[in-house]
């Protein structure tokens, strides 16, 4: 009697699975960006120096230079560092795996829900993301932002999709939900509408006892957020300074702003988040991708209500947040919403695939569908394509620098030119880079700036001066350090003459040669507090 026939491997496969080519080249450019070995910037240095210099249990409390992110995410980074090495590579190598695993968590969620054509859009689209490729080669945790957001997505849409809710899916949604609140701050935000939707789901198809213990399995992911909270967030860098520097940046609504003027800000969001993080070119491209989106949704809802709003759950709830003025929905700590955007477009561009060319119609019939099929994927080409450009520009064999300065190579070069009877000076954004780039090294201790007017002249700043015979000096061209570069510029000019300067994209790094007579005389001046302060490095 003959035995059950095997499926070859290649059997399992379909023609959603060509949505497998675009991961493949996501995963090289990702790859691409991290092998390049940047330096750190500032950012990723006050991060890193935790990461270096602080073991797992430090890494529970308050962290150095008010930085904060999920521990379990800290936690892996440290094993990262334990195994091997602090160099850039070694340090974004997490972020590497989540921002791969992004990729392959959307071709699993878009294989089950779209088409070949819906498919390959949406992994296509997510590939060429200029903002994930970026932050796969960053020491920053929006990466795993992104993989674990998508995978409760993808989660909670496999346990409604096809069958009814079972109470094993429930509960390992919860519990992955529970592991993902560890690694990702955007996760434990996603959850209550996740949750929401699910138990709605579950009422409306098994009734009100099930959805109960649906409900009652949260406590695994309650339980698990507030240890969370008692261990490591509640020392998470928050107040006014996060506030005022993202409401600064459009990120979030004015504190004072009434609901109709939170609303108009909302209304700009969509611009805004198409420059960045979606990075979109202005224009049509811009307003034909919300429209995907929006119909993406609709058409989602029509096809399996549970599903569509599973999809809509986490915009509804980036919307609201941001509107609250709770989490800013700007640039990086967008980065979460960016794998569902790319779903819901993707779902609009399968199905006017599927109207365009179904089997059982005339040709003849077929012209509207087939121009809005052909105007959506024209969209999606044009974002690709202008994403993909950005991502393939090198300078001298690494990405351009667009707002970033080489902290490495200057901090070197301060290293090798100081001597005896030299001091130090940089401005205090520049601190974190002599903190992880020359650790325990001679250039400490020195001293960090910070300036106001370019033309005071003060005591405060001579009177370190004294007994030096050189100041080596750092700053970086942008920004709030931009003030004290002028600063240190112009105050250096009257003390003493440059006898070096060195440029390290928008950083730069200079010696002066002092004149003890012209120190002595400006230490002479009146202090003055809108001038030049400085403290120890």
């Amino acid at each position: 009697m003959n035995g059950p026939v095997r499926r070859r491997w290649i059997d399992r496969f379909t023609w959603a699975d060509l949505a497998l080519i675009p991961v493949l080249l996501g995963a090289v450019l990702q790859v691409r960006r991290w092998a390049f070995g940047q330096s750190l910037w500032l950012d990723e240095e006050m991060i890193a120096v935790n990461l270096r210099d602080t073991g797992f249990a430090e890494l529970t409390a308050r962290l150095v230079f008010n930085q904060s992110a999920p521990l379990g995410w800290l936690w892996a980074q440290r094993a990262a560092v334990l195994a091997i090495g602090s160099s850039e590579r070694a340090l974004r190598f997490v972020p590497l795996l989540f921002a791969i695993g992004t990729l392959v968590v959307a071709w699993l969620v878009a294989r089950r829900l779209l088409g070949p054509v819906g498919a390959v859009v949406a992994t296509a689209m997510l590939a060429a993301s200029p903002a994930l490729v970026r932050y796969a080669a960053e020491l920053k945790q929006y990466s795993s932002d992104t993989f674990w957001v998508l995978v409760l997505v993808g989660l909670a849409i496999a346990a409604v999709d096809r069958t009814v809710p079972s109470t094993r899916k429930l509960l390992l949604w919860w519990i992955v939900a529970a592991v993902a609140g560890w690694f990702s701050m955007a996760a434990i935000l996603v959850v209550p509408g996740l949750a929401v939707v699910l138990f709605a789901v579950v009422a409306r198809r098994q009734g009100r006892g099930p959805a109960v213990r649906m409900v009652l399995g949260g406590s695994i992911w309650l339980a698990a957020v507030a240890a969370h909270y008692l261990v490591s967030l509640r020392y998470t860098t928050s107040g006014s300074f996060i506030a005022e520097f993202w409401i600064a940046r459009n990120g979030l609504p004015a504190k004072d702003s009434g609901i109709l003027e939170r609303l108009s800000w909302l209304a700009g969001r969509p611009a805004a988040l198409a420059m960045d993080p979606l990075g979109l070119p202005t224009g049509a491209v811009t307003v034909g991708f919300w429209i995907l989106v929006l119909a993406g949704v609709v058409i989602a809802v029509y096809r399996n209500a549970a599903v569509g709003a599973l999809l809509a759950a986490p915009i509804v709830t980036g919307a609201a947040l941001g509107v609250a003025g709770l989490v800013p929905l700007a640039s990086r700590l967008a980065l979460w919403l960016l794998p569902v955007l790319w779903l819901a477009a993707a779902t609009a561009v399968d199905a006017l695939a599927r109207v365009a060319a179904p089997p059982y119609r005339q040709p003849t019939r077929q012209w509207v569908p087939r121009v809005a099929a052909l105007a959506a994927l024209g969209v999606v080409a044009v974002g690709c394509l202008t994403a993909l450009r950005a991502q393939v520009r090198t300078d001298v064999g690494r990405p351009a620098a667009v707002d970033r300065a080489d902290d490495r190579a200057a901090i070197a070069w301060l290293a090798a030119n100081h001597q005896d009877g030299d001091l130090v000076v940089v401005a205090v954004q520049s601190t974190p880079a002599v903190r992880w780039y020359a650790p325990g090294s001679r250039l400490r201790p020195g001293w960090y700036a910070r300036g106001a007017e370019p033309s005071c002249v003060s005591s405060v700043f001579p009177e370190a001066l004294r007994g030096y015979r050189r100041v080596l000096v750092y700053a970086v061209e942008g920004g709030s350090q931009l003030t004290t570069l002028r600063a240190l510029d112009t105050t250096l000019d009257r003390l003493g003459t440059r006898v070096d300067e060195r440029r390290y994209d928008l950083g730069r790094a200079w010696i002066v040669r002092l004149d003890p007579t012209a120190v002595a005389a400006a230490a002479q001046q009146p202090p003055d507090t809108g001038c030049l302060v400085l403290n120890r490095l």
